[in-house]
């Protein structure tokens, strides 16, 4: 099902309805009500509209490239498109890792036994898997499918968490339990530092810089100090940001704004 959408293009935002940094300049906008983005290192838009149970994925020019509808995307997924000839597509209520070609058709779907849904999973390079599973962090080689797992991760939950986020920079590997807080690892697998917060929503990384997503703003992380000013804030509910080196792109009132990096 193709989307409604309109672009509109500015040079200047107002501060007055969304306050955001100078590090970001205000580009477009796409018409959309997504529940989940993300953007590949192409520029490429990924948006999984639950309520309908749709993938939709954009060019550039935010015409649309490909779309993909299953019963299973209704309930919480989650990609991995740091490589955008192969996503991965993670059902954690199925404990199903799909890998998806650049047309988001299948290329494989490997069932994993000891996940469950407060598992997830990433790429940590081309030939290595990262995931989250039994309390710990593992490493898997694609080629011999050797595993190298992390200590137990001791936390606390009053609930069961359904939304964990596993990203990865190729060196250093970023695990979120939503209502918990967030952990950060090394590529030997040693714990780097963790932080108590159960306010932060979602993580995503550019480069070698983190940034979170609370209480409807978006921070860059400064490890080792007080947190920083928010790069992004908003009086609306953000249901997902992503970022790659050419853009930031947050989803929020039923539209994907935009924004390019001024550096």
């Amino acid at each position: 099902m193709i989307k409604e959408w309109f672009i509109h293009s500015c040079v200047f935002f107002s501060l007055t309805n969304i306050g955001i940094s100078q590090k970001y300049l205000f580009q477009d906008s796409f018409l959309l009500n997504a529940s989940t983005i993300y953007i590949d290192k192409l520029n490429q838009i990924y948006a999984l509209d639950k309520s309908n149970a749709h993938l939709l994925k954009l060019n550039e020019d935010w015409s649309t490239n490909q779309e993909l509808s299953s019963p299973f995307l209704n309930e919480y997924v989650t990609l991995d498109v740091s490589d955008p000839m192969k996503i991965i597509l993670f059902f954690p209520s199925y404990s199903s890792v799909q890998i998806l070609d650049e047309s988001l058709g299948t290329l494989s779907d490997e069932y994993y036994s000891n996940f469950n849904t407060e598992s997830a999973i990433c790429f940590f390079s081309t030939t290595q898997y990262c995931f989250f599973a039994e309390g710990k962090i593992h490493l898997k080689n694609i080629l011999d499918q050797r595993i190298v797992n992390s200590e137990s991760i001791y936390y606390e939950r009053d609930n069961e968490i359904t939304s964990t986020v596993l990203k990865s920079n190729g060196k250093e590997i970023f695990l979120l339990l939503p209502g918990i807080g967030l952990w950060q690892f090394s590529g030997f697998l040693n714990e780097e530092f963790s932080v108590e917060d159960s306010q932060i929503k979602s993580i995503d990384l550019k480069d070698n810089q983190l940034f979170y997503l609370k209480e409807n703003q978006i921070y860059q992380w400064e490890k080792g100090s007080r947190p920083s000013e928010p790069i992004y804030k908003s009086k609306f509910k953000i249901n997902s940001f992503a970022i790659n080196s050419k853009y930031l792109i947050i989803a929020e009132n039923n539209q994907i704004r935009r924004f390019r990096w001024l550096n």
